[in-house]
């Protein structure tokens, strides 16, 4: 093998394992559209909600405000009596787990 061909073999190589600079940085949109994801995705939006609730969040508008027309579902307004009264009770640790553990059974 010539001297050429191992240089050439060994920057092959070296390109092949390095990943581009511009492939490590996200843009401020891809950020943007991350942070989206991620706020859509805890909240188990999906379908139409979803889109709708990324598009308004894409634009810098209050994502939350795009969902806020949604009622609640009983088992989220249970979760939020429950969380109500153990914030009146104000318990906290165990004493709370095991609180809303059996208020939400109920």
């Amino acid at each position: 093998m010539s001297c050429f061909s191992r240089v050439l073999a060994a920057a092959v190589l070296a390109a092949g394992c390095a990943a581009p600079a511009w492939a490590q940085t996200l843009t401020l949109q891809q950020q943007l559209m991350n942070y989206c994801n991620v706020l859509a995705s805890s909240q188990g939006l999906q379908g139409d909600s979803r889109k709708s609730y990324l598009t308004a969040c894409m634009n810098g508008q209050n994502p939350t405000a795009a969902t806020a027309n949604k009622p609640l579902s009983p088992q989220q307004q249970r979760a939020n009596d429950c969380d109500a009264q153990a914030n009146t009770q104000r318990l906290g640790g165990e004493a709370r787990r095991t609180f809303m553990k059996s208020c939400l059974r109920m």
